[in-house]
């Protein structure tokens, strides 16, 4: 091969590798803060530190409940927007259930 088309081929090589480089460095990337990830709280969810009973009296029978399990026993009860997390008798955490965009609202036709 002649010393012109080993430039040719290199320089067609370099063009190829920049092109994919540039492609990709393009690329747009979304990032959405878990807490955002869903439409804005209508309801709300349990405090940390409220008993079973007082979530019950306030959000009513729990759609599922995970009996507990572990040292300390941890628990949960789903409801339709939520989960809630006790340790032994007390919330210790309340998670919000995400649902896509397009499940949030009814489609307006």
């Amino acid at each position: 091969m002649t010393n012109s088309l080993h430039k040719a081929i290199a320089a067609a090589g370099l063009l190829l590798c920049t092109t994919g480089i540039a492609t990709y460095a393009n690329a747009e990337q979304i990032k959405i803060p878990i807490g955002q990830q869903t439409a804005a709280q209508s309801a709300q969810m349990p405090a940390k530190g409220m008993t079973k009973a007082r979530v019950q009296a306030v959000f009513g029978e729990p759609l599922e409940i995970t009996p507990a399990k572990g040292q300390p026993p941890i628990s949960s009860w789903k409801y339709s927007e939520f989960v809630v997390y006790f340790e032994n008798d007390h919330v210790i955490h309340s998670v919000a259930i995400f649902k896509p965009q397009q499940d949030q609202a009814a489609p307006t036709e």
